[in-house]
């Protein structure tokens, strides 16, 4: 856009990679220069709440979620989930477009795309971008969309098939530029970061995301590298909510090293030997482009059983539970 426009970006906490892709989008060249506003779906009504309860229950209980995805991932469910977005958002939606309309909207979640549609007074470009590798999300409500970006053509293919009409295009993940500055961190940065984090020591850090999802093999996962590594290596450990529950399973090594969230994840990736995650579309988007060893441990069914199966054709095979990228 050559004049000062105005840009909606849609995202959604209830998975780090939604939110991840909304500050790549804010920080992307082509939108220099317009006012961007980012809003975080999860967070911004009663109803928007409930469902972030919801989110959160069956977050600890993959099981819960699995039976979830079975019933709701329908085309037949799609009409009672509209009816409960419609519910949940349009007051909130409202509000967002009261005082000026945006010249685009993006969504890095498309749950609201056609809440969004039936508030507008008039048409305007929205675009919505994919972040898992597989997207067969039928409780999504796609809308009327000018594009949709996916991460590859398994995607694109997929999209094509099951929601047509659409303008499909293939994109990188949308990184925000901190994540990309992490493989020019010099030598003496790193041990900034190590000494800033409590971290003595050169052995190789392993580091652990447990901060969403558990699935109930975590202190298993752990166990095994630490069956081959023991006290030659550094353990990070990230617990976002589960800090209590995980912290009771560990021993008090003093290899061990807890964080309850980082703020900056190009930090832990500057100063990490491997990652050690479940296939959420962003991580493995941001260990591709940082070539960062990935081991993969778990998945949730639907989509990141895809993202999981997708990688595996294309990595070479740890093991039955495990991939490296």
């Amino acid at each position: 856009m050559d004049e000062v426009g105005t840009i909606f970006i849609f995202t959604a906490s209830w998975g780090n990679g939604h939110n991840t892709a909304a500050k790549g989008l804010q920080e992307r060249e082509e939108l220099k220069g317009n006012i961007v506003k980012i809003f975080d779906i999860a967070e911004v009504s009663s109803g928007a709440r409930i469902i972030t309860k919801f989110w959160n229950f069956i977050s600890r209980k993959p099981f819960l979620w699995k039976i979830f995805y079975k019933i709701g991932n329908t085309k037949n469910s799609s009409f009672f989930i509209r009816w409960i977005l419609k519910k949940s958002f349009s007051s909130f939606l409202k509000k967002c477009f009261q005082k000026k309309l945006p010249d685009e909207i993006f969504l890095t979640n498309p749950l609201l795309s056609e809440v969004i549609d039936s508030i507008l007074p008039e048409k305007i470009n929205k675009t919505i971008f994919i972040t898992d590798y597989y997207a067969p999300h039928f409780f999504w409500t796609w809308g009327e969309s000018t594009r949709i970006f996916c991460l590859d053509t398994h995607a694109k293919n997929y999209l094509q098939k099951n929601i047509p009409q659409k303008h499909y295009a293939i994109c990188d993940f949308p990184l925000p530029k901190n994540i990309l500055q992490a493989k020019n961190y010099s030598e003496i940065e790193r041990e900034d970061i190590q000494k800033n984090m409590g971290i003595t020591g050169d052995a190789p850090i392993f580091t652990f995301l447990f901060h969403h999802f558990l699935f109930g093999n975590e202190e298993e996962v752990f166990w095994k590298y630490w069956e081959i590594h023991k006290s030659n290596a550094i353990y990070i450990i990230i617990t976002g909510k589960n800090e209590k529950f995980l912290k009771n399973i560990f021993p008090p090594f003093p290899e061990i090293h807890f964080f309850t969230w980082i703020e900056d994840m190009s930090q832990i990736y500057a100063i990490s030997n491997l990652i050690i995650s479940k296939a959420g579309g962003a991580i493995i988007g941001e260990c591709q482009a940082l070539q960062m060893p990935l081991d993969i441990y778990n998945a949730l069914p639907g989509h990141e059983e895809a993202n999981w199966n997708y990688w595996k054709t294309k990595t070479k095979n740890l093991s039955d539970s495990q991939i490296r990228l």
